[in-house]
């Protein structure tokens, strides 16, 4: 970075439009939630790099840079990743490692609005790509993409990877989001006919975003979809914009450009080096301190340890922004202690303790939420009541909290 910016805090929408100058979609962006720290070394090209005068900027006039231009970017995420295949993933860490290679159909914007990414527009009624009744969709690829080993990308790879997900040999995380489709058919090779065992409000999310959206290359599976393709979970073939040059399970991976990726000035970084291990306040250290890296995902560290890295190392900026996530506690509403045809926790069987509601009233009260987000996920992570956050729409009115001892001691006298 050119200069020290005057704040350390940025939306989600600056963070997801300054990703796109790397090349990685929406999803991926946002799937780097909560907490990071930023290298603020100066950028060898400041008007070119998504890192620029002092601030993440959005990804303006990215059509006359360079690709390659930005050199290596070095990034660290404390959890390592173990593969690189989305629908065999294990967590973030998984997800994070595979966007820069694999790619959906569809990606979200901050503000859950769905954009177009392999396909030409978004299915609506409008334009008649979405059925009324929401019981079948069409999508229309885009055309001349290229997978990254130079084969065409076609239809029957979108219908590939609902048949190998669905394969329950093949043990995907993404089974119950994709078990929705009844079929997939792909009348020519750049139009692709989604229909659904049941009218589906959620049509979409099986090709949406970097977690469960990604699509899978038939021709690599052999057009098997009882193929398992061990390979594949370390070294997939993809539309991003980088390839896999090495990865060293549990431990890192590097990427290198993609030659065959449609965007021809993207991606602006030449390769990129993703380094897992350690713990977050030496994740911290690394950028904040030391300079060792330019960027550091998500920091669950103390407060007063980035006010004293930001205080001492000068290296880096500390960001933070609220994701659509939760964290939260989980309960046992049943008996545990007590057993039905040799199960404990039945579920008809109401917790001694819990299964009064005065008990969980008072639990509600005595939990201080602003508390617990600030030090365990930093300034800017705000509390909520809301299972469903983080966006607008989602966020429902009726519900609130407030941290009230005294009461909570009431219900329970």
């Amino acid at each position: 970075m050119t200069q020290r910016p005057a704040t350390s805090r940025i939306d989600r929408r600056q963070f997801t439009q300054a990703a796109s100058a790397l090349g990685v979609g929406a999803a991926a962006a946002l799937a780097a939630r909560g907490a990071f720290a930023q290298d603020a070394t100066p950028s060898a090209s400041p008007e070119a790099s998504p890192i620029a005068n002092g601030s993440l900027r959005p990804a303006i006039g990215t059509e006359t840079q360079e690709r390659g231009a930005g050199g290596e970017l070095r990034l660290l995420v404390w959890q390592a990743p173990s593969v690189a295949a989305p629908h065999s993933g294990s967590g973030d860490k998984d997800f994070l490692a595979a966007a820069l290679v694999v790619e959906p159909l569809l990606h979200f914007l901050p503000d859950g609005t769905i954009i177009p990414n392999l396909v030409t527009e978004v299915p609506s009624p409008e334009n008649g790509l979405l059925a009324a009744d929401l019981s079948t969709v069409t999508f229309t690829l885009l055309p001349d993409v290229l997978w990254s080993d130079g084969e065409p990308f076609t239809s029957r790879d979108v219908q590939f990877p609902w048949e190998w997900i669905t394969n329950r040999d093949n043990a995907s995380v993404s089974f119950s989001v994709w078990d929705t489709i009844s079929g997939i058919e792909p009348p020519d090779d750049l139009t692709a006919v989604v229909s659904y065992k049941n009218p589906s409000v959620s049509w979409f999310e099986p090709f949406t975003g970097s977690h469960i959206g990604p699509i899978y290359p038939a021709h690599v599976f052999g057009d098997d979809p009882a193929n398992k393709n061990e390979e594949f979970l370390l070294n997939p073939i993809g539309t991003g914009p980088y390839v896999i040059e090495s990865f060293t399970v549990n431990d890192q991976i590097t990427y290198v450009m993609n030659e065959h990726y449609r965007e021809p000035t993207k991606p602006y970084f030449s390769r990129v080096l993703m380094k897992g291990g350690g713990d977050p306040a030496s994740a911290a250290r690394a950028v904040m301190q030391t300079g060792d890296f330019d960027f550091a995902w998500n920091l669950q560290v103390e407060p007063e340890i980035i006010a004293q890295l930001e205080a001492d190392g000068g290296q880096g900026i500390y960001h933070t922004f609220p994701g659509v996530l939760i964290e939260y506690l989980g309960l046992n509403l049943s008996d545990p202690n007590q057993e039905v045809d040799g199960q404990r926790s039945q579920k008809d069987t109401p917790h001694p303790i819990l299964g009064d509601l005065a008990v969980r009233q008072a639990l509600n009260l005595a939990i201080q939420r602003d508390v617990i987000a600030e030090q365990f996920y930093g300034e800017g992570q705000p509390p909520t009541a809301n299972l469903l956050s983080g966006l607008e729409s989602f966020t429902s009115p009726n519900t609130s909290w407030r941290y009230d001892p005294e009461e909570a001691g009431r219900l329970l006298d």
